[in-house]
């Protein structure tokens, strides 16, 4: 069985609330900032599997900085239209503009933007080259959407983007919200450990460190790897199997200020509900014959 990196950083912030979403099958209700947050992810991951294309056959001559940015730019809104358009029903439902939702979206797309055409100006610059050559030239070479996994690990995920150059691979996971004043959460230390040890291993190539990179902020933080970091995540991940194959509720988070944060309070705290659950995922266990059999309740 393989687990979700995901969970890992659920795990650190609530055990409970693992429980309830994996075993129980519980989803948190669609809100605000996560879905301002997909649209921003959303466009972000589609303007990196673009880039290709755009720096092959829109960049066929040695062009100005803001002849490129141009180019950029107009990929880049043009794409984010397209995923806002796509997110209209969500953002309806919850009562939000979907320009507005456009605007605050904006900023991150153009200093991505930003971002892209000076490293491809260095590039074009130092190299001479445009068109393909340019973008056979280019690095890092940004890889969005990696779909991965790790059999030793029991590991399996998606990386939000790969920033190869030459020997090395670095995982950035792109984060939305609050970051901490230092370093970054432990849920998302973990995260973004778990996937350089997953490219690591897949690729055979040094990973030294892993980004977390806080979009509201456009703040990068670093994580250094260590020897022990692989041994704490196989520790989290047997505890969390643990979990799921003994199905035992954990008590409530210590935190009430990650309750009041989580879509699932509601729930969470109605013990009626708890208990008829727990009720219907016993008489499961006992219909399925073996515990083995409903380690992972069917999607409901």
């Amino acid at each position: 069985m393989k687990i979700p990196v995901s969970l890992l950083s659920t795990y650190l912030y609530c055990p409970r609330k693992v429980f309830l979403e994996r075993v129980l099958r519980l989803r948190e209700p669609p809100r605000q900032p996560l879905v301002l947050g997909t649209i921003r992810h959303q466009a972000l991951e589609e303007a990196a599997k673009a880039e290709e294309a755009l720096v092959s056959s829109e960049v066929d001559g040695i062009l100005s900085y803001d002849d490129i940015l141009e180019i950029y730019k107009a990929q880049y809104l043009s794409l984010l239209r397209d995923v806002v358009q796509r997110h209209v029903p969500a953002l309806e439902s919850l009562g939000m503009d979907p320009l507005d939702a456009y605007h605050r979206a904006l900023p991150t797309l153009l200093r991505e933007a930003e971002t892209r055409t000076a490293n491809l100006h260095r590039c074009m610059d130092s190299t001479k080259l445009a068109g393909r050559q340019l973008w056979d030239a280019l690095t890092p070479k940004i890889r969005s959407e990696v779909a991965i996994d790790s059999d030793e690990l029991h590991l399996t995920g998606i990386v939000d983007q790969i920033h190869e150059t030459g020997d090395s691979m670095i995982p950035v996971e792109l984060k939305t919200g609050k970051m901490p004043r230092e370093g970054v959460w432990p849920g998302h230390r973990v995260q973004a450990a778990a996937y350089a040890l997953l490219i690591g291993e897949r690729y055979g190539k040094a990973v030294p460190h892993a980004i977390v990179h806080y979009l509201d902020a456009n703040e990068k933080r670093m994580i250094p790897m260590n020897p022990f970091m692989k041994d704490e995540i196989r520790m989290l991940v047997g505890e969390i199997m643990e979990l799921m194959d003994n199905r035992l509720m954990p008590e409530f988070c210590s935190s009430r200020q990650k309750c009041a944060a989580c879509g699932l309070k509601r729930q969470c705290y109605d013990s009626s509900l708890m208990d008829s659950l727990i009720v219907a995922l016993r008489e499961k266990v006992v219909r399925a014959g073996t515990p083995s059999a409903a380690r992972w309740p069917a999607e409901g």
